[in-house]
């Protein structure tokens, strides 16, 4: 069973990362843009890494790489908002 979850952990990470790592500016959910600015959001992200990685080392990778994309594109994402907000002012 655990070697089962494992793999189909793996495989699904993977895919999303191969789908996600491969789109620039991916349109993530409205909830995920909201929920970026919350340094908790963040720190439970990087805790959720963690313990994927503690479980199984290939999961571990597959959540990280996927973290990756999301920080990543939520940083260029939200920082056009940024500069045209101080722009206007």
């Amino acid at each position: 069973m655990d070697m089962t979850a494992r793999l189909i952990l793996t495989a699904a990470f993977f895919i999303w990362n191969v789908f996600e790592g491969s789109l620039f500016h991916t349109a993530y959910p409205v909830e995920w843009v909201i929920l970026y600015p919350i340094p908790y959001w963040r720190l439970f992200l990087v805790l959720t890494t963690i313990i994927a990685a503690y479980w199984c080392p290939r999961v571990g990778v597959m959540v990280a790489l996927a973290l990756v994309f999301y920080l990543g594109d939520m940083f260029h994402l939200t920082q056009p908002w940024s500069v045209t907000q101080t722009q206007k002012q």
